[in-house]
Parts: C-alpha cells; structure tokens; sequence
C-alpha cells in the first residue's frame, strides 16, 4: 500500500498516510467527492475501486467516511486486507460516541494521523518501552 486517504464523502481529507504524497490534495477530495456521488447517483451503488494506468485505488466506505488506499497495479494480495486493518484501527481509536458527534473540524483527527504516520522503528520502540514499563 502506497497511499492511505481519509476523507468524508463530501471529500474533505482528515488523514493522510503514505511516502508518495506528490498529490495536488484538492485535485483528489474533488475527484473522489464527485465520483462517489456519480455512482451513488446514476448506479445506486457505493465506489469500491478504481485504476489509472499504473495506480490501483481502493474505496471502503464506513459511517460518514471514505477510506482510500492507492498502490501500484501488480497484485498484491494483502493490499485489501492493510485496508481492512487501517480502518479497523481507524474506528478503535475513535468511539462510535466521538464520530457521531463530531461536528466537522479535522482537528478531532490530529492525534491519530500524527500516531499512523510515525516511523515504524519509533512505534516498535514504543511498544517494547510499553513492555518494560518505562
């Protein structure tokens, strides 16, 4: 996985993962924001994929929220599941109290992107510290 995005479906993006971020961001709320609603409108039905050349972009919608992963087009066949895993955390570091009340400000966010985007080598230094007790 390249890229993670998160955005609200109306394109807003709250969070950002990723090492190629080379991205005109507003170019991507826009695109996705409008795409979403075109299947949701003219096909009743939710974006779950897409590709352009050499990007393969996946879509998970949960809630009020649209989770995009990009990676390159070659199979990878965990590339679902590291989705899968990102938004799981997404939701356990947020209680279902926080996301329904949450009155639009990305600022609610911060913490969780600051936390997602650490190197791992700190975030295994964390968790052996955490062992230890220190």
């Amino acid at each position: 996985m390249q890229n993670i995005w998160v955005l609200t479906e109306d394109g807003k993006i709250l969070c950002r993962k990723g090492f190629d971020l080379n991205l005109e961001e507003s170019l991507l709320k826009n695109f996705i924001a409008g795409l979403n609603k075109i299947v949701q409108e003219f096909y009743d039905g939710t974006l779950t994929s897409f590709k352009f050349n050499k990007i393969r972009f996946i879509v998970v919608k949960k809630c009020r929220f649209l989770f995009i992963g990009s990676m390159s087009t070659k199979r990878d066949k965990k590339w679902g599941k590291r989705l899968e895993r990102f938004v799981n955390n997404f939701f356990s570091f947020f209680t279902h109290e926080m996301i329904h009340e949450w009155n639009g400000n990305p600022s609610l966010f911060s913490d969780f992107c600051k936390k997602v985007n650490k190197p791992k080598a700190e975030l295994v230094g964390e968790y052996i510290e955490g062992l230890w007790g220190h």
